[in-house]
């Protein structure tokens, strides 16, 4: 059974921090810290809670500069294995700000460790391209495993030491749950990265805000007894409450730093709770944590726009890849397995030895007929989907898009920009970027089944822009291998069949 005992309205009473809080006239009501004139300096301090109970007390209040004090009072309730109920949340106010947090949801499982070390990877991978140089370590807490809507589960609580605006927080967020999902070692399934725990500003909170169950603090929820009356009162788990306490609290896991975990960090920031409770809180540490340095990656798109594209194609307005409108639309192309392998294929396209696609995801694909044409337009989101290859830069809030041609079986590198020169020559096709596109892609033919030669899966070398100088006649009765093979050695190379 899961570890659960029945709630008592007056545990929160008994802790060391709410006594050491209602002491200093730091527990305060909303109505009292608006019409009590004793609470006018409050007010003007700190107009927000610090904490809320989760238990439904009153709300802690106490400035900024007594962050660390409150802590360390909650250590003590952790040391003498009292049961704190505590909500932080922290302000991007005026000499306030917040960390980075990372809130892992696993409704229907339970990750092994060497799925969330995974996880933990690609989340320094991401802050690598946000922070060039800078060395950000990564406290990572656990709750569980534990039992959810009738399944097994495990939470996950990551801190970055870091300093974040909400916009900020959203960006990294977005970016790294594109990257679990481009990531082949990684399963997502049944797992979300929540960023409700940011808040915006509004009527009632005038900043920034972002709020989380504190480490080692306990969390009320309904009785989960089904074989309790209505009313509870005869309940083993509650005792007629209809509340029980769930002691499945968030505890620390290990520290990831460096690009590895790192034992000998982790020993030295949790040697005692008050340690510990300083480096798994939301509030920053200007000594010791990274203040500064954002930068969005070269090449990905702000979150805003990431989103304007998603309900664009959400509302059914799928890109078009010519500026005026065609009198017939291009076709939606449902085919999730070849969106799949063109992912697959453009994630390896290499550039300096780099590759600025890797995490990549394909958006959706558009067909285009014409008598004289047929072509799929390929358009992708992510890391990477702003990166044009002609000019070398961000195009800001454009994007690049891919147009392949099943004849030529080549994938060529389009963008939507039209007013830089760099960009202007793409109306020449024989000027764009191309890629030679192995026949597995298009066509879903298992590589395994063809011939040496025939198909690069491992590895996709950019090759200079196409300029066609030589024209090679083949027998007509050539066959087909042979000419995709020399196609694919020799690209700079019309190879055309003669009537003999």
């Amino acid at each position: 059974m899961e570890d659960y005992s029945a709630y008592d309205y007056r545990a929160p009473k008994k802790l060391a921090s709410y006594a050491f809080f209602k002491k200093n006239e730091r527990t305060i009501t909303t109505k009292e810290l608006s019409t009590n004139p004793k609470y006018s300096f409050m007010k003007k301090t700190c107009p927000y809670p610090r904490f809320t109970q989760i238990c439904g007390g009153p709300n802690i209040y106490f400035p900024y500069a007594e962050r660390f004090s409150a802590l360390q009072v909650i250590a003590i309730d952790v040391e003498q294995k009292q049961v704190p109920f505590y909500n932080q949340i922290a302000y991007n106010a005026p000499g306030e700000g917040f960390r980075l947090c990372i809130d892992i949801d696993a409704d229907k499982r339970v990750m092994t460790d060497e799925e969330l070390i995974r996880m933990v990877a690609v989340l320094n991978d991401v802050l690598e391209r946000y922070y060039i140089g800078k060395t950000i370590p990564l406290f990572v807490s656990t709750s569980g495993p534990k039992w959810r809507n009738g399944n097994q589960c495990l939470s996950v609580h990551i801190i970055a030491h870091v300093k974040v605006s909400l916009m900020e927080a959203k960006q990294i967020i977005y970016s790294y749950d594109l990257a679990l999902q481009a990531d082949d070692k990684t399963d997502m399934t049944g797992l979300k990265v929540d960023d409700g725990i940011y808040k915006d500003k509004s009527a009632k909170v005038a900043y920034e805000s972002c709020n989380l169950r504190m480490i080692y603090s306990h969390k009320k929820e309904k009785c989960v007894n089904q074989e309790a009356d209505e009313d509870h009162a005869t309940c083993i788990l509650c005792n007629g409450a209809k509340f029980i306490v769930s002691h499945k609290v968030y505890e620390p896991k290990f520290v990831y730093r460096n690009r590895q975990l790192d034992t000998e960090f982790f020993l030295q920031t949790h040697n005692n709770h008050e340690t510990i409770l300083r480096q798994h809180n939301l509030w920053v540490d200007e000594t010791t944590d990274v203040l500064e340095g954002y930068q969005i990656p070269f090449g990905t798109l702000p979150y805003d726009t990431e989103l304007k594209f998603e309900q664009e194609i959400l509302q059914g307005k799928l890109p078009t890849t010519n500026a005026k409108k065609r009198k017939v639309p291009d076709e939606p192309v449902e085919n999730t397995d070849m969106a799949k392998r063109f992912q697959n294929f453009i994630r390896k396209i290499m550039v300096n030895n780099k590759r600025p696609f890797e995490y990549i995801q394909v958006r959706c694909i558009t067909e285009h007929k014409t008598p004289k044409n047929h072509q799929l337009n390929i358009f992708v989101k992510g890391l990477g989907a702003g990166h044009c290859l002609y000019m070398q830069k961000d195009h800001g809030d454009g994007r690049i898009f891919f147009q392949y041609d099943p004849k030529t079986l080549k994938l060529r590198l389009r963008c939507f920009s039209t007013k830089y020169e760099e960009c202007s020559h793409q109306k020449d096709k024989k000027k764009c970027i191309e890629f030679v596109v192995d026949p597995w892609v298009h066509s879903g033919i298992d590589p395994k089944t063809l011939a040496p030669g025939t198909h690069n899966a491992e590895r996709v070398v950019l090759t200079k822009p196409t300029r066609f100088v030589t024209t090679q006649i083949l027998d007509r009765d050539t066959p087909l291998k042979t000419l995709m093979d020399l196609a694919f050695l020799n690209p700079h190379i019309i190879y055309k069949l003669g009537t003999k």
